[in-house]
């Protein structure tokens, strides 16, 4: 009997170990949002960031990384309007060890969500796909040249992230380790 459990205590403890990954996307916590101000921003900003690894015959896992900051706006004469700043990178994890490589001149500008109040504007954007992903395009630029204070504010947040240690805290909560720093996340997917 001792035995059995003992036998079923190791594999849970094996399972609960291999199901905790870097993969996915992660969100800051509520903490670090009221530590950079964020619960105060208007739009309202989340800090987000991704790891896609890849297993390489080293046991070094590595693979794509990204920064990004998402701002929704929610204004009464334009509509609604959620756009993702990000830097794209690469990232290369040895044990619980973690190096990034971004580049704040690589930083992009995606519109995640748009939901427009004039008539002409939604009617246009119905039309055709074309003219939607025109659309977007146009408004992305606009907000690429009109979003420079964001874009530095993501460059920052991405030198921050160059090197730090992992921290599960189960399989949908790890810290980032950097210095002193403990910083929150929580998986989204």
């Amino acid at each position: 009997m001792k035995k059995s459990i003992l036998t079923l205590l190791l594999m849970l403890a094996t399972m609960s170990m291999t199901a905790q990954t870097i993969d996915g996307t992660w969100v800051a916590d509520e903490a670090f949002r009221k530590e950079m101000g964020f619960d105060k921003e208007e739009p309202a900003m989340n800090l987000m960031i991704s790891f896609d690894k890849v297993k390489t015959k080293k046991s070094t896992k590595s693979g794509d990384f990204c920064v990004a900051m998402t701002a929704d706006n929610d204004d009464a004469e334009i509509g609604k309007i959620g756009v993702n700043f990000f830097i794209p990178g690469t990232f290369n994890m040895d044990g619980t060890n973690v190096q990034t490589v971004c580049n704040a001149k690589d930083a992009q500008v995606k519109i995640s969500q748009l939901e427009l109040k004039d008539a002409e504007m939604k009617a246009a954007m119905a039309a055709s796909e074309e003219t939607r992903n025109a659309m977007f395009k146009l408004i992305e630029a606009e907000v690429k040249n009109n979003g420079a204070a964001e874009i530095s504010q993501i460059g920052e947040l991405a030198t921050l992230f160059r090197v730090f240690k992992v921290k599960f805290d189960g399989n949908d909560r790890m810290n980032l380790i950097i210095g002193d720093e403990v910083i929150g996340f929580n998986r989204v997917k």
